[in-house]
């Protein structure tokens, strides 16, 4: 690095990083935050980077260096060579076709699929309410989910 370059920090994690980078982002996040969503693919739908940006950048602790999973709270993985951990760093639309992300990891990602927060919240709850013994929230949850499958 030559005597001229200045430096900066980072716009999510705030590594210190040159000030030529024209992202604002040190390599990392830039990586995470330009994924390709697979499931976009099919869709020729690109990613809104600024919302990618503000999802990262909410569930950054600088404190301990890592991201969390907004749903559990847990530290998640975020280098490609943990990428098949269940704990992996995940993008999720909190809405399903909307541009407004969360930072979740790979196996809440999953388990939510296509449901929007609230229909995924009450599903988690109900089956909760099944695994303690409530046998009443099988018949909760199996009428949640039927009215779930109607609107798809």
């Amino acid at each position: 690095m030559s005597s001229k370059d200045q430096m900066e920090n980072c716009k999510i994690c705030e590594r210190e990083i040159s000030s030529r980078r024209t992202s604002g982002l040190c390599g990392h996040c830039k990586r995470l935050r330009d994924r390709v969503d697979i499931r976009n693919l099919k869709l020729k739908k690109r990613h809104d980077p600024k919302a990618r940006e503000i999802a990262l950048r909410s569930s950054w602790v600088a404190g301990n260096g890592q991201f969390i999973c907004m749903y559990s709270g847990v530290p998640l993985f975020s280098l490609a060579r943990q990428s098949r951990s269940p704990l992996y760093l995940s993008l999720d639309h909190r809405i399903p076709g909307q541009e407004d992300y969360v930072v979740t990891c790979r196996l809440i990602n999953d388990m939510k699929g296509i449901l929007d927060d609230d229909e995924f919240r009450h599903i988690i709850l109900d089956l909760a309410d099944y695994f303690r013994g409530h046998k009443e929230a099988s018949s909760a949850l199996h009428s949640r989910m039927t009215l779930i499958q109607k609107q798809y």
